[in-house]
Parts: C-alpha cells; sequence; structure tokens
C-alpha cells in the first residue's frame, strides 16, 4: 500500500499539473453550459496530443538535468501512489490517473478513480483535506474542492464551515463548493449556505452561495423549498446584475411551483440587465410557470426587435412549454424559424 509520503507528493505534483487548466477555471463558473465547453476543449486538446509528439528539450546544464531528474523520481511516486483501488467497472491496468483530462473534464473515469481512492482510504482523504485547508492558491483550492466535493463524505460540512469561519475570500470560495455537492444530501450543509446568504455581502461570494444550492435533492419537502425560496427572493432586486441572475434561476429550480413567483418572474423577464433577462427564459424552459403575466412577459420578449436574438430565442423555447393556441403557436414558429435562417446566412 502506498505511503502517506507518495501520496502527499502525488498530490503536490497534481496540483502543480492543475494550474495549467486556469483558463478552464475562469470559465468553469458558468453552470449548464459549462460542462459541454468543458467537454470540448478536453477533446480538442486529446486530439491534438494524439496527433503530436514533441521532442522534449535538450538539457544544456547540469540544472536542467537535476530537475529531469527530481521529475522522474516524482513521477514513480505518483505512479505507485495512485495503483487504481478494486472497483467494478474500473480496469486494474488503467495506468497513471490523467490529472490534467479528470480535472478539465469530470465525466472522465480517471477523475472518479481517484475519487474512489479518497473514499476507500481514510489516510488519504485526511491528506487531502490537509492540503485544502493549507493551501492558498485560487486554482488549487478550487480543484481540491471540487475533487472531495465528489466523495460526497458527511465530514465535508464541518470542514466547510471551518474555512467559511476563517474568513478568507478564496477559501471561503472553497468552502461553497464543497457544499454544492453536499447540500442535496444534508440538511446541515444546506443551512449553512442559507446562513452563508444571509450574512454575505460581496457579490462574488453571494453568487457562490447562491449557486450551491443548484441541485434540489430529490427528497426536498415543501417546507425546505419555502425556506430557500424566502432567502432568495429579496435578491432578486439586488444591485448586482450577476447576484439577480444566479437567484433568479436557482430560485426556479426550487419554488416549483410551491411558491408564487410570478410577479417576480415578469419583472425578470423585463430586467435591464439582458443577461438576467436571458437566465429568467431559460430557467423557465427546465422549471415552466404556467401564469398569464409570465406568458405575456415572454412574448413581450419574443416580438421586442431591440432584444438580443439569444434572449428572443430563449423566450421562444420557454413559451413552447406553455399551452399555446394554434395562432400563438403559429406565431412562436415563425419567428423562430426566421431566427434560425439569420443564424445561417451570419458571417
Amino acid at each position: 500500500m502506498p505511503s502517506r509520503q507518495q501520496k502527499t507528493a502525488f498530490s503536490l505534483l497534481a496540483l502543480l499539473v492543475a494550474t495549467a487548466v486556469t483558463y478552464l477555471y475562469i470559465r468553469l463558473p458558468s453552470p449548464e453550459p459549462i460542462a459541454a465547453q468543458l467537454e470540448e476543449k478536453t477533446l480538442v486538446a486529446a486530439s491534438e496530443e494524439t496527433n503530436s509528439s514533441p521532442e522534449p528539450p535538450e538539457l544544456s546544464t547540469a540544472e536542467h538535468k537535476a530537475n529531469a531528474a527530481e521529475k522522474t523520481s516524482t513521477a514513480a511516486n505518483k505512479t505507485e501512489a495512485i495503483r487504481p483501488p478494486k472497483v467494478p467497472g474500473l480496469a486494474a491496468d488503467a495506468g497513471v490517473f490523467a490529472i490534467e483530462t479528470a480535472l478539465s473534464l469530470p465525466s472522465d473515469p480517471e477523475f472518479y478513480r481517484l475519487v474512489e481512492l479518497l473514499k476507500q482510504d481514510p489516510d488519504y482523504f485526511d491528506e487531502m483535506v490537509q492540503e485544502l485547508m493549507r493551501e492558498t492558491d485560487a486554482l488549487r483550492l478550487k480543484w481540491l474542492a471540487y475533487l472531495l466535493a465528489e466523495t460526497r463524505d458527511a465530514r465535508l460540512t464541518n470542514i466547510a464551515a471551518q474555512m467559511l469561519s476563517a474568513g478568507r475570500t478564496e477559501s471561503s470560495l472553497a468552502a461553497l463548493t464543497l457544499l454544492r455537492r453536499t447540500q442535496q444530501h444534508s440538511e446541515a450543509a444546506r443551512q449553512l449556505v442559507l446562513q452563508t446568504i444571509s450574512h454575505q455581502t460581496e457579490a462574488p461570494l453571494l453568487v457562490a452561495a447562491i449557486n450551491a444550492l443548484s441541485r434540489v435533492g430529490t427528497n426536498a419537502s415543501t417546507k425546505h423549498r419555502q425556506q430557500v425560496a424566502s432567502h432568495l427572493l429579496p435578491l432578486l432586486a439586488h444591485q448586482e446584475a450577476s447576484v439577480r441572475r444566479a437567484s433568479y434561476s436557482t430560485l426556479l429550480r426550487w419554488s416549483n411551483g410551491s411558491v408564487d413567483i410570478a410577479p417576480q418572474l415578469a419583472a425578470g423577464l423585463s430586467d435591464s440587465d439582458a443577461k438576467v433577462r436571458r437566465s429568467t427564459a431559460f430557467g423557465l424552459i427546465r422549471n415552466p410557470h404556467l401564469d398569464q403575466s409570465t406568458k405575456l412577459a415572454l412574448f413581450s420578449m419574443l416580438n421586442d426587435t431591440e432584444e438580443p436574438l439569444r434572449n428572443r430565442k430563449a423566450a421562444a423555447m420557454a413559451l413552447m412549454r406553455f399551452g399555446l393556441n394554434s395562432d400563438e403557436n403559429a406565431h412562436v414558429e415563425a419567428l423562430t424559424h426566421s431566427f434560425n435562417r439569420k443564424r445561417k446566412s451570419a458571417p
């Protein structure tokens, strides 16, 4: 069995390699479209790597050679430290964990192999938690939290509480990443997120806390839904558009007919910020609220020639979820076809 030192060496190397995904990290925060973007970027990178075999740089100095020797030693430790655990569906000869791919693409089996290793080895889990608590680099904090969150370990709630109490922005963001995965199964985790929303004033942290509630547990009761809604409704009028956008999107997931938000939806569809209007419309596609005021607000967005094309398309898709009469349906379809023609004719 690998020693703690070997595991720690792997963790450090993995974290260093993770800095290569800075661009993906910057893009990560945006919810649904991001998964597709990450997959596309990872596939492109994999294709480029497959089709090219660059020669290693020539070592011209003793220092370069010493560095190469050190990297070889570390890589050897890394290979030994991450022997795949005996998990159904994971091949025993899968090879060295591809940290770059796994951290870029959550669906990669290699990523979940490491998650299973964290689940099965308590010492390794503790080592990774200590790395998380000590880390100060924003990118590595992000990925460590993301990786640990996938274990859904009950201890993560207390770990997140400690990180939030430290008062450091980057640690708080990492803590909310932990809670995003656990709150759908844990009342204590959800309460911690709601508490953060109640006391937070910084827009980036507020948005992160709201997004941490983006997953709704299958056992969410009406009481839970109403409690979440009571924390989000006041934020629909927040001065920061990013906060309003996140609030509308998350509120639509949780309301599920248990809270009357028709007036707020009409306001969201006529918000001064185009992205807020689009986020509200897209939210209605996934979580339709079939009331007349929302329907009229969507038609207003659809028919507004000054509205961005993406917003008008979102309004059309949302309207398709309503029980439209034949004339209304024909109108929506005609405009949808015209939007598609514009896209094809665009240079």
